[in-house]
Order: structure tokens, then sequence, then C-alpha cells
């Protein structure tokens, strides 16, 4: 069989894998660009692609390696025609152009895939964020009940301490004593509940010292 004759039966053979494995046999969905990956159909239809195109990427390579034995054998003895360079100079065109069609529709769907995934991951950020945030809320509202019930049992405990130890001090003292005490004390839950809920809070201390120095500077006007 002289090069002519071998190169029309590796025509052939060109033309057949072409026919073969045409993407457009394949029925692309309707409003296919509108579709996403998430579509059932878009994900079938490029499957299929994809799977045409390493089909045809496999048959394509043998043919070039069947080409390329005959041409090594052949310019031994005589130089190759011009026919069957261009046609090699084809099969390996429209090889590298099927790996790259091929690579494409995976980089989609690895794009896909990935921001989907960033998606998910944002999502359950949020979700972590409000449980941390539900969980300091909860543990706010834990202090401040544990620390009315240590406020009103510290009332009493130096309350009743304090008169267990009275004897014969007058009870207008102890009144004023008792009321001291009692304001000192609550001033003090204030201020731990001020830092509980990181909040500014002004004591009774403190208004009756800001009106002393108000009245001072009336004075002294």
């Amino acid at each position: 069989m002289n090069q002519e004759e071998q190169y029309n039966e590796f025509d052939k053979k060109y033309e057949k894998i072409v026919s073969d494995y045409d993407i457009r046999k394949i029925k692309k969905p309707e409003n296919y660009n509108n579709l996403t990956y998430e579509d059932e159909e878009k994900q079938n239809y490029a499957q299929k692609v994809a799977n045409m195109y390493i089909a045809f990427s496999n048959e394509m390579y043998k043919l070039i390696e069947e080409m390329n034995k005959y041409m090594n054998e052949t310019k031994k003895r005589e130089n190759i025609i011009q026919e069957l360079k261009e046609l090699r100079i084809d099969c390996i065109m429209m090889y590298i152009q099927s790996l790259q069609e091929k690579t494409k529709i995976d980089n989609e769907i690895h794009s896909f895939n990935m921001m989907k995934a960033y998606q998910n991951i944002l999502s359950h950020k949020k979700e972590l964020k409000k449980l941390i945030k539900d969980g300091e809320e909860r543990d706010k509202k834990i202090l401040e009940m544990m620390g009315i019930f240590l406020s009103i049992f510290s009332l009493i405990g130096v309350n009743l301490s304090f008169f267990s130890n009275i004897k014969d001090i007058d009870i207008w003292n102890i009144l004023l004593l008792i009321v001291v005490i009692n304001v000192l004390l609550s001033d003090a839950i204030k201020v731990i509940f001020s830092i509980i809920r990181k909040e500014k809070v002004e004591t009774i201390v403190e208004k009756i010292f800001r009106k002393i120095i108000t009245c001072i500077k009336e004075k002294t006007k």
C-alpha cells in the first residue's frame, strides 16, 4: 500500500471518529444558559459531553499513534507526502482541542462546587455567630440571676449581723446606719451589674456627691 492509499485509510478513520463523537448528537437542554450545575438537566448534559470528549480524545490518540508508527517506518525509505503530514497535524489539533474542552467543563464544575462550598461556610459562620451570641446572652442572664440572689442574701445577712450585735444604741442611729449600709450595698450591686452588662451607671453615692459639688459651686458664685 503506497502513501496515497494509506493516507485515504487514515483520512477515513479520522472522519469516522469526528462523526461518531460529534457532541451535537447530545441534545442540549432548553434554557441551558439559565441553568446552574444544581439543575439535574445541566449536570447530565455536562457529564455526557465530558464523556464524549474523553472517548473522542482516546480514539484520536490511537489514530495519531498509528500514523506516527507508519510515518516513522516510511520515512526510512522515502519522503512523507504532504497530505499525511497535514492530516496528522489536524489529528493532533483535534486531540488537544478535545482535552481543552473537557478541562473547561471540569473547571466550570469545580468553580461551581467551590462557590457552593464557600456559601455553605458563610452560612455556617452566621449560624455559629448566632449561637455564640445566644450563649453570651444566656450566660449574662444566669450571672444576673446569681447576682440578684447573692445581693438579697447579702442584704439580709448584713442586716441580721448588724442587729445581732447592737445593744444600747439609739434607735435613730440604728435606722441611719441601716439606711447607709443598704445604700452602699445597693450601689455595689449596681456596679456589679454594670460590669456584667458592660453599661455605665450612676450610683446613689455618685448622685449625692455630684449634688454636693453643684451646691458648693452655686454658693461660691
